[in-house]
């Protein structure tokens, strides 16, 4: 994925909060990044700000908390969602 096209989709995120090249997400939505090739790829879960740096990104996740250096080129997928949809589990997920 490619700089412009990872802070594009962050800046559409509902409930976030950014100030240039940096995005804060509320408690009320839930940020995945996707690192790797699609199939086989590492999942970034609860990911609750990003900084959108020239030649990397730097996220920060909730829990467990923690800083992820990320090359853009590694991001293939973001997924958000509301947490509350989190309150059940469906067969086969």
């Amino acid at each position: 994925m490619k700089r412009e096209t990872l802070v594009d989709i962050l800046r559409r995120v509902q409930g976030s909060g950014s100030s240039g090249d940096k995005f804060e997400f509320g408690e009320a939505i839930e940020v995945t990044f996707y690192l790797g090739e699609p199939g086989q790829a590492m999942a970034i879960r609860t990911v609750a700000a990003c900084e959108a740096l020239p030649e990397y990104a730097v996220a920060r996740t909730v829990d467990p908390e923690a800083q992820w250096y990320i090359e853009y080129g590694a991001v293939h997928a973001v997924t958000t969602r509301d947490r509350k949809e989190k309150a059940g589990r469906r067969a086969g997920f």
